[in-house]
């Protein structure tokens, strides 16, 4: 109850970058707590804790999106994106203030702690490279990528349909397998500055890495974001309208819309992550 208190849906809607500092209060309480309740499990029960402090935030915000939407509806009102900035900013600050946060912890914690923080984002990541080093046919690794990231896509829209802001869990899942990526990078380039003092080799390092992972990690992110409010909306129009109203229809089409933009930014970061992203820090 106090973690979820800190912030209400309508301070978050008019100053979503507080959500960001939340952000970082949620995460970092959730890893000292599972290193503390679960240190057998801390990679998982993390993200469950900093899920579970999100959620009832997150889950008053997509309803008053449903409602907005309700009114734009009625209002005839379609513009895909634009009527859905304020809570696609709730959802980047959060998101920002988890991966941060994450960043941080993968960055400066000894080796073994970092392993037990993030020892099942290690796995995900060895068993995703493991799949891609096989591969040889630039199509090939995009594909692979564009299936895998079309996966979370689904667990996105599916999880937020059915249990509200349970698309929270993906992201927050997603900004921590980044993080350990990232704190991988770092660990790897430190040795490269190593001319620097320790605290500038690691600020120089970080950056290598954010660049490394998010220049193509930020066009995933923003879908799996529409992805999150779709799923919200698909949810609130079974809910609220019969199947077949006229309301129901618009509802469904603003939700296939953003999916689709969606999709169509997943292929964007595919193509960066096999083009452009293997070439930043080498």
């Amino acid at each position: 109850m106090v973690l979820e208190s800190l912030l209400s849906p309508s301070k978050a809607k008019n100053n979503p970058w507080a959500l960001f500092f939340l952000g970082i209060v949620y995460s970092s309480v959730a890893i000292l707590l599972s290193l503390w309740v679960f240190p057998n499990a801390v990679s998982l029960s993390s993200v469950f804790l900093t899920t579970i402090a999100s959620i009832p935030l997150i889950v008053a915000v997509l309803r008053k999106e449903a409602a907005d939407t309700e009114e734009d509806v009625k209002k005839k009102k379609y513009f895909i994106i634009g009527e859905h900035m304020d809570i696609f900013r709730i959802f980047t600050c959060i998101f920002m203030g988890f991966l941060v946060s994450y960043i941080l912890w993968a960055s400066f914690t000894p080796e073994p702690l970092f392993e037990i923080i993030f020892g099942e984002q290690i796995f995900t990541i060895n068993t995703i490279n493991s799949n891609i080093s096989g591969k040889a046919v630039a199509g090939d690794i995009v594909g692979i990528i564009l299936i895998n990231n079309l996966k979370v896509l689904a667990f996105c829209v599916l999880f937020s349909f059915l249990y509200g802001a349970g698309a929270v869990f993906i992201l927050t899942w997603n900004a921590s397998v980044i993080a350990a990526a990232i704190g991988n990078i770092v660990r790897e380039n430190l040795s490269r500055f190593a001319g620097s003092n320790l605290l500038t080799a690691y600020f120089q390092a970080i950056p290598l890495g954010f660049a490394r992972y998010m220049t193509h990690g930020f066009f995933e992110m923003m879908a799996y974001f529409f992805g999150g409010i779709a799923g919200g909306l698909i949810s609130a129009a079974v809910i609220r309208h019969r199947l077949k109203s006229e309301e129901f229809v618009d509802f469904m089409t603003d939700s296939v819309n953003l999916i689709i933009v969606a999709c169509l930014l997943l292929i964007i970061g595919a193509l960066i992550e096999i083009s452009v992203s293997p070439l930043i820090g080498v």
